[in-house]
């Protein structure tokens, strides 16, 4: 005969479990992986205003398509070390889109925008942008580059 502690942890350990079943029924929406999309190539670029920005700052992104479609949209994943922190979509006609996002208060901080086109409701191109949110530009700098090299004939090239 079962007494009735027995009784109770069985039943309390059935009810946990049906609430477990139903809430991982409730909540079985898969996550989208950039891997998982076979491109297209319809993004031309994608585009911050600024290279860095202060904590709190407005960023402005700009995307650009070399072709567009009425029923079109972005997925936009904000994150920081693969943690999301914001997700949202926009739909929009023609073949550019600004949005703009507020960068959070965390300072020294960098963020991977991920912006993923989908048309007729299927994902078909996706872009990556980094934003660096930084009040001192010194305490992380980031060194680059510009140079153009023309095509010199040897001649040319001794003599520079």
């Amino acid at each position: 005969m079962m007494t009735d502690r027995a009784f109770l942890r069985r039943a309390g350990l059935a009810a946990a479990s049906m609430i477990l079943m139903l809430s991982a029924a409730c909540t079985n929406k898969e996550e989208l992986r950039v891997d998982q999309i076979q491109t297209v190539s319809v993004m031309k670029s994608l585009s911050t205003d600024k290279a860095s920005y202060k904590p709190g700052d407005s960023v402005k992104f700009s995307l650009s398509l070399k072709s567009s479609r009425a029923d079109q949209s972005v997925l936009i994943r904000y994150k920081h070390l693969n943690k999301l922190i914001k997700e949202e979509t926009q739909a929009f006609t023609g073949d550019s889109l600004s949005w703009k996002w507020k960068a959070p208060a965390d300072d020294g901080t960098g963020y991977m925008v991920e912006v993923i086109l989908n048309q007729q409701d299927k994902p078909v191109d996706h872009s990556n942008i980094a934003v660096d949110v930084s009040s001192d530009w010194g305490k992380f700098p980031r060194y680059g580059y510009l140079a153009d090299f023309p095509a010199m004939s040897s001649d040319a090239m001794i003599r520079n």
